[in-house]
């Protein structure tokens, strides 16, 4: 599995940990300095990274911070449901109803993926476009379409420039004989 350097993620087999050695559920980690992996228990893993995360030490309040993981794992679909809701004021009936109406495809007219993207090779969600002053969703969008859109900050004038930029490159206009006349 290709991740990026200091990624953590938990693998569902019983490992003996790298640091401590006993045989129990681990955490995989790349390190930040080379391409390396550690299989470490979770344990290891928290002391390894309290210097950096603030996860509660007291006993009862590490209880309850495992108590909000292992509910955001078994119900992640209800948990993005409720951050679609609050950042866009969308139901996930709203926004199946949208994707559906869609046809299953990016809301750009010119692309043609049927697919959304992927995030370390597992495939996510459509991104929802929305207009940054009013608040208002316009459509879902492809993750390359919404970062392309988000890049050009909703400008229509960078999105005819570039339009026009690709229909009449000033390059080739200073080509003669397919040797480039400018740059030596």
């Amino acid at each position: 599995m290709n991740t990026p350097k200091g990624e953590v993620y938990l693998i569902p087999k019983k490992w003996n940990c790298s640091k401590c050695g006993i045989r129990k559920d681990m955490w995989r980690r790349r390190s930040k300095a080379s391409s390396v992996y550690f299989v470490i228990c979770r344990k290891c893993h928290l002391e390894s990274y309290s210097k950096w995360v603030k996860i509660p030490k007291n006993k009862k309040l590490r209880e309850e911070y495992d108590k909000k993981i292992k509910y955001y794992l078994k119900n992640r679909r209800k948990v993005w449901g409720r951050n679609l809701h609050k950042k866009y004021n969308l139901s996930v009936g709203q926004f199946d109803s949208l994707k559906e109406f869609q046809n299953f495809r990016c809301a750009n007219p010119y692309c043609l993926t049927t697919i959304p993207g992927t995030r370390k090779g597992i495939v996510i969600e459509w991104a929802v476009d929305h207009d940054h002053d009013t608040g208002e969703v316009r459509g879902l969008l492809c993750l390359k379409c919404n970062a392309a859109l988000g890049s050009l900050n909703d400008d229509i004038q960078k999105v005819k420039g570039l339009i026009a930029y690709l229909n009449d490159p000033p390059a080739p206009k200073i080509f003669i004989g397919g040797k480039n006349v400018a740059i030596r």
